[in-house]
């Protein structure tokens, strides 16, 4: 298929997003099952419990979610009310559907992102620090809210890919993690 020079930026940007997205999710859990053996190793055979240890991994799982949601986006695997698709049948309305469907997770992650993102910015000005390891909450806050926006921007990808281009730029992978 050919595609012009804008199409094809877009697809190295998808491409580009596909991996860092499918980097961040998997490096976050794999830290996080890390930083887990050696805590149980360490209380099993030295006996020193570390609080660190906990609280980075209750960090690390959960931004693994939240960078795991612009995958689960861009896969076009958010749960539907498959009730509805079942009651009315037929193409179109299953087109209408799922425009109501894709265009409503963007209204929502939008309005997610914003809220994080003043919630951030109001908690920069305060000295809330984590209580094990000591760094500034504003810097948790922050992370989510880009991979908020980043769940947005994949809304926005999927929207615009499924419903107002002319032919398909973001192909969706057949498997967990695809990157096409």
């Amino acid at each position: 298929m050919k595609y012009n020079s804008l199409e094809r930026a877009f697809r190295m940007f998808d491409k580009g997003m596909s991996k860092f997205e499918t980097f961040l999710s998997v490096g976050c859990i794999s830290a996080c099952g890390i930083i887990l053996l050696f805590s149980i190793l360490n209380r099993l055979f030295f006996s020193i419990p570390l609080r660190w240890t906990e609280e980075a991994c209750r960090m690390l799982l959960i931004l693994t979610i939240f960078t795991a949601q612009p995958i689960v986006t861009r896969e076009r695997s958010h749960l539907k009310l498959a009730f509805l698709s079942e009651m009315f049948k037929g193409k179109k309305a299953e087109k209408v559907l799922d425009f109501i469907s894709d265009f409503s997770v963007f209204v929502i992650f939008l309005t997610i992102f914003l809220l994080f993102l003043q919630y951030t910015l109001k908690s920069m000005h305060y000295t809330q620090l984590s209580p094990a390891m000591g760094y500034p909450m504003w810097v948790l806050y922050g992370i989510c809210t880009l991979t908020f926006m980043d769940s947005t921007i994949r809304a926005i990808m999927v929207c615009w890919d499924d419903y107002f281009a002319k032919k398909k730029l973001f192909p969706k992978g057949g498997d967990d993690f695809a990157v096409n």
